[in-house]
């Protein structure tokens, strides 16, 4: 059974909040999550359940880095980690490249490190 875990960026305090307790309330035919004592926006991010090289959990909104094949040339690549439609998280879905995971390092996340980007 997959891990669900999350984070929220508090763009208010410009600060993480992290909250292992969720409040699951029945209605009708299906179930909303209640998120109690986090205030102002915030954006939630999901644990994709995978670890960086380091064994720091990645989520959705990182920026990682590793070194790649490309062309036959082993080249550094940073991208975002982002949940795709197929069910699978970008880019360690994609086909253009190898993406090894046992290389690859969080630096950063799209709120704290835009300039990485």
């Amino acid at each position: 059974m997959r891990v669900l875990r999350f984070r929220a960026w508090d763009h208010g305090t410009n600060k993480w909040h992290r909250f292992n307790n969720l409040e699951f309330i029945k209605e009708a035919d299906f179930e909303t999550i209640t998120i109690k004592a986090i205030d102002g926006l915030c954006i939630f991010e999901q644990y994709t359940g995978l670890d960086d090289k380091n064994g720091k959990d990645i989520y959705e909104g990182d920026i990682v880095s590793t070194n790649t094949i490309w062309y036959s040339r082993i080249s550094p690549i940073t991208e975002v980690v982002e949940y795709q439609s197929d069910g699978k998280y970008a880019p360690f879905g994609s086909n253009d490249y190898a993406w090894d995971l046992s290389k690859t390092e969080i630096v950063g996340n799209i709120h704290e490190n835009k300039d990485l980007l």
